[in-house]
């Protein structure tokens, strides 16, 4: 009854290059169901009442048993027969032709693979090697400049002990002790010159310490590099002419480091001079807009601070519950004070932390636009306090506290270091947090063609539905959405589109955009971060699950542009936009953002064709589009150092704090911090013991601010209630009296 033709039943069983399909994740079943499942006696009687009232599946709905020979029939079945199985290709699966030629003995027909091959490696390489640079030039700069006024006062003093026997130590053909390390010298000279440059041109450093700082670093390692070179160990010999004249003869070490080092000072000055931007930096006419320079907050105008309608009492009141010390980001309170960019602030706590992974129960949630399924794991608290009269501690689950919906990073999950940081926290303190998977990762099936991109709302509209189904039978439990980096995006996009019917109670926006087209031009970041990004995202996500799916709708130009992407807009311009037929990049970003509608940020920049628009009723909306429509309190956390996110995507077109919290009805948010980079905040000597601590903390502060200010609400209005209750009561009895008299 299927009808199924028996290849295409045969490319769907288990096998190295299928492993995705969803007959083979539903036939794996059988095997992994109870890695993702608690068993019920494990789960207390509010948690086994939440999962019943939730009624999801704990099965992919396309599974239909826990039977592997039943469910790769049932999932073959329901799967689109156009659409391609998931799974892993190899390079040379893109490259078949060259391939052969190699096969056969022909290895100088390698170029087109080759090309593919060094613009997937090279640009991540050379990001890693600058991004370590930035990250340590505060300290390597005065290290430089230490060592090398080191060597000059010891140059010096050996000058005065030689003087009588005219020997200059700086031209001593015999090897002097001084200059035995020209070879660390030079290398010296060469990395103190670079690191300073960084410390008067990057855009983060002069965030930090200002321009002076950097400009007397950079001086005083030119000066000394310099000296170094033409009078001191760099002019390591000399030569006799038959005048019996001294002529100096540089080595190669020597004319290296002078030619490094110039070229450096040339850069310097070269970015110095065009710090403020405007040319056109990318030889993709697709993504050629302005470069933004040195694009710092204007101090008069963006400072640190939470930002929220005075005239939304709402907001004010949850502003006034929200204690300061727990929303400010300082050294004062913490902050760890030997990271000073976004750089070390988003890197630093990436490589050192460690966060035990909790314990999730997986349900499904069908989303009814196209029948996907995306998987939902649930943290539950664990403890027996109060919950049990057993011994034996259980999963519970307390209406009392708000509940949690999570939305990943990119190329994330449940899995990710600070989704469990954040999960942890919570359940250690009473609450129940749901992490929703974006489709098709964590090793999620699809059944067609409809993968993951950045758009796509009603995923989290469905889940959201589904939870808040629950929540709202309990009367004081909230339901709070907290979305981080690409995560953050989705649902500050979703709380805009869906308005007055969106699910959540209240959201948090943490390291995300609301307008994402002023991201086309943050080249620092396409150039620093997106390169290593984009490597992981094409061997995990487009050649390690969708392929096949690319393959298929792209042409095999755009198929290769796509696998030569080096930074995340690239990707997006030759991936998503080809296979979604957007019109172009500015009309995906716009359609990925809660800004989106609104006009572009680059009206006159080339190739920016198209934009959403809407109809709207009011002047205001029409400025604001979908923005304008949030209806729920919505807090967005961004750091003004961030070096993945652009400031930027936050107050886009210019706009101040006080013009974005004030849009609409004025349920906006805005806690902005001087630094914390992306994702990062970390805290103390050492950041790896607090792990993600102020914010995640951050988000549980603001979420228990609201749902203190809901319950006084709640309270005030059920008194409230009954008063008029009372006074209706009252004034009918006293007219009932009055009717009495009067006959």
């Amino acid at each position: 009854p299927t009808h199924i033709s028996v290849s295409r039943f045969l490319s769907f069983l288990p096998n190295e290059t299928t492993k995705m399909a969803l007959p083979d994740f539903c036939s794996s079943l059988a095997n992994n169901h109870n890695d993702w499942s608690l068993a019920k006696e494990q789960l207390h009687s509010t948690a086994q009442s939440f999962l019943e009232s939730l009624n999801l599946p704990t099965l992919h709905p396309h599974c239909n048993s826990n039977d592997a020979a039943h469910n790769i029939f049932a999932a073959a079945a329901s799967m689109d027969p156009s659409a391609p199985p998931m799974g892993p290709l190899n390079f040379w699966s893109y490259h078949e032709d060259e391939y052969n030629d190699v096969i056969g003995g022909n290895v100088l027909k390698l170029g087109s693979s080759l090309i593919t091959f060094l613009k997937q490696a090279a640009p991540a390489l050379l990001a890693m090697g600058e991004l370590w640079l930035r990250l340590f030039a505060f300290v390597v700069s005065p290290l430089a400049i230490t060592y090398l006024l080191w060597k000059e006062l010891n140059s010096t003093k050996s000058d005065g002990a030689n003087k009588m026997k005219k020997t200059n130590i700086g031209v001593n053909n015999e090897g002097v002790e001084n200059c035995k390390n020209k070879l660390l010298d030079g290398f010296v000279c060469v990395l103190g010159v670079a690191s300073s440059s960084v410390l008067l041109t990057d855009t983060y450093y002069v965030h930090e310490y200002g321009r002076s700082y950097g400009g007397w670093m950079f001086l005083a390692s030119t000066i000394l590099s310099l000296r170094w070179c033409c009078f001191g160990c760099g002019c390591c010999s000399k030569k006799h002419n038959h005048h019996h004249h001294h002529q100096i003869k540089m080595d190669l070490t020597t004319k290296v480091v002078i030619a490094n080092t110039a070229s450096f000072i040339l850069l310097t000055i070269g970015l110095f001079i065009s710090s403020d931007g405007g040319y056109l930096a990318s030889s993709n006419k697709k993504l050629a807009y302005p470069h933004p320079g040195i694009d710092l907050p204007s101090p008069s105008s963006v400072t640190e601070g939470l930002y929220y309608s005075k005239s939304n009492t709402l907001m004010s009141s949850i502003a006034s519950a929200w204690p300061e010390e727990t929303r400010t980001y300082s050294y004062d309170n913490g902050a760890t004070p030997y990271l000073p960019t976004g750089d070390s602030r988003t890197g630093i706590p990436f490589l050192v932390n460690s966060v035990s992974s909790p314990t999730y129960h997986r349900v499904w949630v069908t989303n009814e636009v196209d029948g996907e399924a995306v998987a939902v794991d649930i943290a539950f608290p664990f403890s027996s306090e109060g919950k049990d009269s057993e011994e034996e501690k259980k999963y519970y689950h307390d209406t009392e506290k708000p509940m949690y919906m999570v939305l990943h990073g990119l190329n994330g999950g449940s899995h990710e270091e600070y989704v469990m940081d954040f999960v942890q926290r919570r359940i250690a303190e009473g609450s129940t947090v749901a992490v929703m998977i974006a489709r098709g990762l964590m090793d999620t099936p699809l059944r067609g063609w409809n993968g993951f991109h950045g758009a796509r709302v009603s995923d989290v509209d469905a889940t959201a539905k589904a939870l808040k189904a629950v929540t709202k039978r309990n009367k004081n439990q909230i339901l709070a959405g907290v979305g981080y980096s690409m995560g953050a995006i989705i649902l500050g996009n979703y709380v805009a589109r869906s308005g007055p019917k969106c699910h959540l109670d209240t959201a948090m926006v943490v390291s995300g955009g609301l307008d994402m087209r002023e991201q086309l031009n943050f080249y620092r970041s396409m150039r620093l971060w997106q390169p290593m990004l984009t490597a992981g995202l094409r061997e995990d996500i487009i050649m390690g699950k969708f392929a096949r799916h690319y393959r298929e709708r792209l042409t095999k130009e755009e198929f290769v542009s796509l696998l030569r992407s080096t930074s995340i807009s690239e990707l997006d311009l030759h991936a998503v936009v080809a296979f979604n037929s957007y019109d172009d990049i500015s009309h995906y970003y716009g359609d990925m953002s809660a800004m989106g509608d609104r006009p572009s940020p680059f009206a006159s920049a080339i190739n920016n064709a198209s934009i959403t628009e809407t109809s709207i009723l009011d002047e205001e909306q029409q400025y604001w589009g979908r923005f304008a429509k949030i209806s729920i309190p919505t807090c967005v956390l961004h750091a003004l150092d961030d070096p993945l996110v652009s400031w930027r995507t936050i107050l886009s077109n210019n706009d101040s704090p006080d013009d974005v919290v004030n849009s609409g009805s004025g349920h906006v948010m805005l806690l902005l911090t001087k630094s914390g980079g992306h994702v990062g905040w970390p805290l103390g000597l050492n950041p790896a013991l607090e792990t993600w601590k102020w914010m995640n903390d951050a988000v549980r502060d603001y979420v228990d601010s609201v749902d203190t200010v809901l319950k006084k609400g709640k309270e005030s209005g059920d008194k409230q209630k009954e008063r008029n209750k009372y006074i209706s009561h009252m004034n009918s009895h006293v007219l009932s009296n009055s009717f009495y008299d009067y006959f």
